[in-house]
C-alpha cells in the first residue's frame, strides 16, 4: 500500500496498525483502508470478493482463544457496508437518470460517512459504558458474567455467520434488479423481538428469525442484536450437532445455591 501513503498523508487518515489485515489480489490492509480507497475511487467495489474477506476473517477468529464480540460486531458492520455498496453497483444503471434521483456516488459518500459516525459513536459508548438499552445491573448472586455458548464453541457461531454471508452474496448476484427496501427494524428493536421470543423459557432457531424476503442489512442487524444479548448475558446459544442450526435460549437467573454447586463442580 506504499503507493497510497501520499494520499493517506494528504487526507490526514491513520489506520489501526493492530487491526487484522486482509490479503486480496490487489489489496493488503485493514477493512477501514479498503473502504477509504473505494470512497476515493482508487479501488473498484466490483473487484472486491466479500466472501474471500469473510473467509479470511473467520479463519483468523478460529485461531484465537476467545471470541471478541465487539470486534466481531465491528467486522459485521464493515462487511455489510461493503456488501451493500457492491449490491448497488450491480443494479442496472438507467441511461438518463431523472434529476430527482439520488446520485450513486453521493449515496456511497453518505454511507461511508454514516459508517464513520457509527464507529465514533460506538467508541464513545464503549468509553462511557452508558448504553442503557443493552445494559442491566448485575445481580450480585449471579457472579461474574460469562459468554454462554452451550454445546458449541465460537466456531459454530462463526460458521453461522459464514453461511449467512455466503447467502447474502448469492442473493446479491441473483436479485440484481431487486428493489432495495428500507430496514424494517433496528438493532435495538431486534433485541426486544428476540427477548420477547425467548420469554417463559421458550427457545427459537436462528434461521427462524428471518422471513423469505429478508434483506442483507436485516441479517446483519439480527446478528448484531444476538451478539449484544450474548454479551450482556440475556441469552445463550447452542447447537445439537456440527453445522446444525443455532438454538437461542434465555439465560435463567442463577441462584446462590446453583452458583456454589457449579463452582464446587469446577473445583472437583
Amino acid at each position: 500500500m506504499a503507493d497510497y501513503e501520499k494520499l493517506f498523508a494528504e487526507e490526514g487518515v491513520v489506520f489501526d496498525e493492530d487491526a487484522y489485515k486482509f490479503h486480496l489480489d490487489d489489496f493488503d490492509g485493514p477493512l477501514d483502508m479498503l473502504l477509504f480507497l473505494i470512497k476515493k475511487s482508487k479501488m473498484s467495489i466490483e473487484d472486491v470478493k466479500i466472501s474471500e474477506i469473510t473467509e479470511q476473517y473467520l479463519e483468523y477468529m478460529s485461531q484465537i482463544d476467545e471470541l471478541d464480540l465487539d470486534k466481531a460486531s465491528e467486522f459485521i458492520s464493515m462487511a455489510a457496508l461493503l456488501l451493500e455498496i457492491k449490491s448497488k453497483s450491480l443494479l442496472p444503471k438507467p441511461p438518463e437518470p431523472e434529476p430527482e434521483e439520488i446520485d450513486e456516488e453521493k449515496q456511497l459518500r453518505q454511507q461511508l460517512a454514516l459508517y464513520k459516525l457509527y464507529k465514533e459513536a460506538a467508541q464513545k459508548m464503549k468509553e462511557t459504558e452508558t448504553v442503557d438499552i443493552f445494559y442491566r445491573n448485575p445481580d450480585p448472586s449471579v457472579g461474574t458474567p460469562r459468554l454462554q455458548l452451550k454445546d458449541m464453541n465460537k466456531d459454530g457461531l462463526m460458521e453461522a455467520l459464514r453461511r449467512m454471508f455466503a447467502k447474502l452474496e448469492e442473493k446479491a448476484a441473483i436479485f440484481k434488479e431487486r428493489h432495495i427496501v428500507m430496514d424494517r427494524f433496528t438493532v435495538a428493536e431486534m433485541v426486544e423481538i428476540i427477548k420477547n421470543k425467548v420469554e417463559d423459557g421458550r427457545s427459537i432457531y436462528f434461521y427462524d428469525l428471518f422471513d423469505d424476503d429478508y434483506s442483507k442489512s436485516e441479517i446483519i442487524t439480527t446478528f448484531q442484536a444476538i451478539l449484544e444479548l450474548i454479551k450482556n448475558q440475556v441469552i445463550y446459544v447452542r447447537q445439537t450437532h456440527v453445522f446444525g442450526d443455532i438454538i437461542i435460549h434465555k439465560v435463567e437467573e442463577q441462584t446462590a445455591e446453583d452458583k456454589n454447586a457449579e463452582e464446587q463442580k469446577v473445583e472437583e
